[in-house]
């Protein structure tokens, strides 16, 4: 009430200025995408209320931005009472907020000093935020791709005698491609025609990063795909995926379509998936005077799994978000998954999480058999820090793998920090991003398939 009569003296000390209170423009104080502003007339029957306050601060003051030559008023909007709810008035969105220019800035960099950031002026008080998600990334070639890195799933026939006719098929183009296989692919070849081996360049695993290739051909399953990430730790071509694994959910081409397929790749622009992988580094606890070793770093597209590995007793594991060690919790339980959206139908679908679309930023965190029941999957911003260190007082050791290869032991006081890696997967859709995977889980997983509900009519025999 106190601050109510406080108020009302002040709209009274004003009473000259009132009458054009409500015109005047404010650079600030915006709810709900509509204009505050102050109105001298308590009859108003389109007042809407936002939420609920308790006081109100109104001051004039000058900001940084605002040209010297405007005379603006800012509306500081702190907390309103229910008594000065009758002196706000809500305008829809006009043409005369046009060139104005708001009494506040927002800072577009993340994790840097505020001296330091870009600033973006609002130039009518509204803050807009962009849907990401509806990006749509289109390759088109500036000039004809000159490397292609053939990836084929190992013991697998078919995949052999694929690789053989995209091999060709590249050969007779004439445009002088250069044709990368792996190092083990040579000798299965060999068998079958030499002629055609001596037209390919072998390549080994690790040399495969250092060379111009201008984009991967996947042929098999879902884990030829995620081998073939694994071999571009940092930057990765855009990869051509063709089913003939045993499930290929990330596989949206049919290898009886390659020619069609290439064909528009190479000549026609393609819509890309932008899918995201995982940064992760393990930091070793080291003894007290002594130097601490270099951090290992691995990189995967599904998921990192932390577990009980061999023990029979459960993890103990600090969570904590971000480099200021803020305690998120202890996980106690089998283990837990931190997931890309990719990931997400795999091992943490599994585990109970949810289904991500893959141009969601950010990650989910599934816990393996937790020891409270309220323990249940989240998602977190793709810009989420996250940091695992085994506790001092965990009787066993943890273990940790990254898309279910290289399994490492975590031993007390080591440390693993997670975050969203800057280096995705790019890979071509056939029917575009969304397409795709509504298609992948309702043919590879069966999504919501059964049989209709019977009407109640009746039928006639």
């Amino acid at each position: 009430e106190r601050l109510a009569m406080q108020m009302q003296m002040r709209m009274l000390k004003k009473k000259a200025s009132l009458n054009n209170f409500s015109a005047r423009r404010f650079s600030a104080a915006r709810l709900s995408g509509s204009r505050i502003s102050v109105s001298s007339n308590d009859q108003d029957q389109n007042r809407r209320r936002f939420g609920t306050f308790t006081e109100i601060d109104m001051t004039k003051q000058r900001t940084s931005n605002v040209d010297e030559d405007e005379d603006e008023d800012v509306l500081r909007l702190e907390k309103i009472d229910s008594q000065s709810l009758k002196k706000l008035q809500v305008k829809p969105r006009t043409n005369d907020l046009a060139g104005r220019v708001s009494g506040f800035r927002l800072l577009l960099e993340s994790d840097v000093e505020d001296d330091k950031a870009d600033l973006k002026t609002i130039t009518d008080g509204f803050i807009t935020i962009p849907h990401l998600t509806k990006m749509q990334v289109k390759l088109k070639w500036r000039y004809e791709p000159g490397a292609v890195l053939i990836i084929k799933k190992l013991n697998d026939e078919p995949a052999l005698r694929m690789l053989m006719e995209i091999a060709n098929y590249f050969l007779k183009k004439g445009n002088n491609i250069t044709v990368f296989i792996e190092r083990p692919v040579v000798e299965d070849l060999a068998e079958i025609n030499m002629d055609l081996l001596e037209n390919m360049t072998p390549l080994e695993s690790k040399a495969m990063k250092h060379q111009p290739i201008d984009f991967v051909i996947c042929l098999g399953g879902d884990g030829t795909l995620i081998w073939t990430c694994s071999l571009f730790p940092d930057g990765i071509p855009p990869i051509c995926s063709f089913k003939m694994g045993s499930l290929g959910f990330l596989s949206p081409f049919h290898a009886d379509d390659y020619e069609d397929t290439l064909n528009a790749v190479l000549t026609k622009g393609t819509e890309l998936t932008i899918r995201s992988r995982l940064e992760i580094r393990i930091e070793r606890a080291s003894k007290e005077g002594e130097e601490p070793d270099e951090p290992e770093i691995f990189t995967c597209l599904n998921e990192a799994v932390i577990d009980r590995g061999p023990h029979q007793s459960m993890v103990q594991l600090n969570m904590y978000s971000g480099e200021k060690k803020d305690l998120i919790t202890v996980v106690q339980g089998d283990g837990i998954i931190i997931a890309t959206p990719t990931g997400s139908t795999a091992y943490s679908l599994a585990a109970g999480g949810g289904i991500l679309h893959p141009a969601i930023p950010g990650m989910i965190v599934t816990p393996i058999a937790p020891h409270t029941l309220s323990f249940r999957p989240i998602i977190v911003s793709d810009s989420t820090f996250l940091m695992f260190e085994v506790s001092e007082t965990a009787r066993n050791s943890a273990f940790i793998a990254f898309d279910g290869q290289n399994q490492t032991e975590l031993r007390k006081g080591d440390k693993v920090r997670i975050l969203v890696s800057e280096f995705p997967v790019a890979a071509f859709c056939k029917e575009g991003e969304t397409g795709d995977w509504f298609g992948a889980i309702k043919d590879s997983f069966l999504w919501n398939e059964r049989s209709l509900q019977k009407s109640h009519s009746l039928t006639k025999k």
